[in-house]
């Protein structure tokens, strides 16, 4: 299909945030152009690809089409290697992000909207009551509203005047390899911590079947040192997993800032990692990135209905975004910020500790609040979080 002049909306990023919140848009009445710069949709992957059944059902109903394994034990490792069994999380699966991220913009397309890998939009400009966006070696295309979508590098925002910066403390980098012919329990999840292994953030193992894990690990930006993260993943997988044959790597950044302060302004909206949407606890932002799309595209849709695409219109979803999980991403950014600096020999003594209460009962939460048993205000947080 030819692309047009004008859209509705015109939606930087063909992730499964951006394809979402088209999926809306199209299905609420409104006419979305999707400009994605890479070939394919899903391609390249840059995810550890996990998510919970309860936060995908929200979505889509678990299907081996695209889920490649399901895990129901959690372990937590600590820096000397006490390995502590973690109950009460639920089942997750470790998604094919390629499959799942095709399936979400089959159902935009679907939908109606029109979709347009290996495009780049460059820029864009307001010009009386819409924006233009300018699309490297095509023509401009106008709309009413943009919705970026366009990940951790976004540029989309800043087009528009959002202030879109993620201070280097707040961006985790991180590296990942799929390792195959390993010995892993493919039901089992698991996180190392230790400075040595990943300052300021954590080791996983996401198993994808027998023998089959995306292996990495992601450090706060603030804590960079002599190593790189890819470094510090090449030693683990040495020491780990000697003998592993590597079958694909991928290196890449995570906006763990809990969110910014504003992700909405005349005729533009963020979504996704564009927004800093991500768990800033766990890095995960699938789950996130899908229902801050969601709500976007319907308040986009609403709002050209309304014939009003002001900030003041927009404003909706930013707040619907907060009361469902904005606020909540703030509480757990300050959890991170004191759990991710716990010294290496309280976490082995935590574990210790923590190993002697009976599974039943050893929830994260409860971990949680032992290991911040001597920060009040961050147990309010996370009583709040809890309750």
């Amino acid at each position: 299909m030819k692309m047009r002049d004008s859209y509705d909306i015109v939606v930087v990023g063909g992730g499964p945030a951006g394809c979402e919140a088209a999926l809306f848009a199209a299905q609420n009445g409104a006419s979305v152009l999707v400009v994605e710069k890479d070939p394919d949709i899903g391609i390249p992957v840059r995810c550890a690809e996990g998510i919970s059944v309860r936060a995908l059902r929200e979505f889509y109903e678990p299907d081996p089409l695209f889920c490649r394994q399901h895990v129901n034990e959690y372990q937590l490792v600590a820096p000397n290697g006490t390995r502590v069994e973690v109950s009460g999380i639920g089942e997750g699966v470790i998604l094919d992000r390629k499959v799942f991220d095709r399936m979400v913009a089959e159902d935009a397309a679907r939908a109606g909207a029109h979709i347009m890998v290996n495009t780049s939009a460059v820029g864009a400009s307001r010009e009386g009551e819409g924006v233009t966006v300018h699309l490297e070696g095509l023509p401009d295309v106008r709309c009413k509203v943009m919705i970026g979508a366009d990940g951790v590098e976004s540029r989309a925002g800043r087009w528009l005047g959002l202030r879109t910066a993620c201070r280097p403390h707040d961006m985790e980098t991180a590296a990942q390899f799929v390792l195959g012919g390993i010995d892993i329990v493919p039901t089992r999840f698991e996180m190392h911590f230790g400075t040595q292994l990943a300052p300021g953030g954590y080791f996983w193992v996401f198993p994808k079947g027998k023998g089959v894990a995306n292996v990495g690990l992601g450090i706060s930006g603030s804590h960079g040192g002599a190593a790189t993260p890819l470094e510090l993943l090449e030693r683990a997988v040495q020491r780990l997993f000697p003998g592993a044959s590597v079958l694909g790597r991928v290196l890449g950044g995570i906006p763990c800032s809990g969110g910014l302060k504003t992700i909405v302004g005349d005729n533009v909206m963020l979504v996704g990692d564009a927004a800093h949407q991500a768990n800033p606890l766990t890095g995960g932002g699938i789950a996130t990135g899908l229902k801050g799309g969601r709500i976007a595209g319907r308040v986009a849709a609403e709002a050209i209905r309304s014939g009003d695409c002001s900030r003041r219109a927009l404003q909706l979803y930013e707040d619907e975004w907060n009361d469902r999980l904005g606020n909540l991403h703030r509480r757990f950014y300050r959890i991170k910020e004191a759990v991710f600096n716990i010294p290496d020999e309280t976490l082995n003594d935590l574990a210790d500790v923590v190993n002697k209460v009976p599974l039943e009962e050893r929830t994260m939460n409860k971990i949680l609040a032992r290991s911040l048993a001597k920060k009040p205000r961050i147990l309010l947080d996370l009583a709040r979080v809890m309750f």
